[in-house]
C-alpha cells in the first residue's frame, strides 16, 4: 500500500478527489481515507501531530506499506512551484536529515527547514543554497525512519506564500496542489512498480559480495546496497560494470568506484 500523509485537510482533497478515496474513520483522531492501494492521513499541524499520526499508521500497517509520502504546502520565494525534498533541517534539534533521492523526478530538489514556529522572516537560504519552510516535515521523516528505508520515504512541498501563513486557507491549498497531483502519483506509482519482484534479497546478495571486493566500510555497504537496489530496479547490468573496475586495492579504490557507480546510475 502507499500511505500518503497531509498536515491539513486541504492539501489532502485534491488526491481523495483524483484517488476516488472514500472515508473510512478514524484512527487514533486522525481522519483516514483508503481504498486497496493508498491509506491517506490528515495528522494535522505541527511536528507532534505529524509524529503521532505517522507512528500510529505505520505501526498499525507495518509490512503492508510499500512506500510513505507527505504532501503538503510550505513557505517560500516560488509561490506555486512544487519540490522534492532531498535534505531537512530541523531546526528546533539542529539536526539534518537525507532522503534517498534515488529516482528520477520531474520536480526539482531542495532543502526542507522544519520547526513547530511559524516563520517570521522572509530569508529562504542556508550554506546548501535556498530552502522551503514547515511545521510538520522533520516529524514525518523522522517517525517514517523507524519503519521504511529511507528510500521509501518522499516528500513534496508546494510554496504557498513567502512566510504569511494567514493566506493560507481551504481553498487556496486545494488550487496550489491540485496542479501537480497527476505527476506526483504518476512518480509514487512508477516507484511502486519498480519495487515488485522483491530486488531487496537480489541486492543484498550482490552486496555481501562487493562489499568485500570494494573493500567498504558499514557506511559503504550500506550505500552500495542502496545503488544495486535502484540499479536492478532500472534494469541497469550493474555487476558488469563493477566487475569491469576490479579487481581494487583498498578502501580509497573501493570510494572511487562507488562514486562512479553514483554518476553513472544518476
Amino acid at each position: 500500500m502507499i500511505a500518503l500523509f497531509f498536515a491539513m485537510k486541504g492539501e489532502a482533497d485534491p488526491y481523495i478527489d483524483a484517488l476516488g478515496l472514500k472515508g473510512a474513520g478514524d484512527i487514533s483522531g486522525f481522519k483516514i481515507y483508503s481504498d486497496d492501494t493508498y491509506i491517506l492521513c490528515v495528522t494535522g499541524m505541527g511536528k507532534v501531530n505529524s509524529a503521532c499520526a505517522v507512528t500510529r499508521i505505520l505501526s498499525l500497517y507495518e509490512g503492508k506499506i510499500d512506500i510513505a509520502v507527505n504532501i503538503g504546502t510550505c513557505a517560500g520565494e516560488d509561490v506555486g512551484r512544487t519540490y522534492i525534498i532531498n535534505r531537512i533541517c530541523d531546526i528546533d534539534s539542529g539536526r539534518d536529515l537525507y532522503p534517498d533521492m534515488l529516482y528520477k523526478s520531474p520536480f526539482v530538489e531542495i532543502s526542507l527547514h522544519t520547526s513547530d514556529r511559524y516563520k517570521k522572516d522572509s530569508v529562504f537560504e542556508d550554506d546548501y543554497g535556498p530552502y522551503v519552510y514547515d511545521m510538520e516535515g522533520a516529524a514525518f521523516f523522522i517517525s517514517a525512519s523507524n519503519f521504511l528505508s529511507p528510500d521509501r520515504i518522499l516528500l513534496f512541498k508546494t510554496v504557498s506564500d513567502p512566510g504569511d501563513p494567514d493566506i493560507v486557507t481551504a481553498d487556496y491549498c486545494r488550487s496550489l496542489l491540485e496542479p501537480s497531483v497527476q505527476d506526483i502519483t504518476a512518480l509514487i506509482g512508477d516507484i511502486v512498480s519498480s519495487f515488485e519482484g522483491d530486488p531487496y534479497l537480489a541486492a543484498d546478495t550482490m552486496a555481501c559480495k562487493y562489499s568485500e571486493e570494494l573493500h567498504c566500510s558499514e557506511y559503504m555497504r550500506n550505500d552500495l546496497n542502496r545503488l544495486i537496489r535502484y540499479a536492478l530496479s532500472s534494469g541497469v547490468d550493474i555487476a558488469s560494470y563493477i566487475d569491469e573496475r576490479l579487481p581494487i586495492r583498498d578502501r580509497i579504490e573501493g570510494k572511487k568506484v562507488l562514486e562512479d557507480v553514483r554518476k553513472m546510475l544518476l
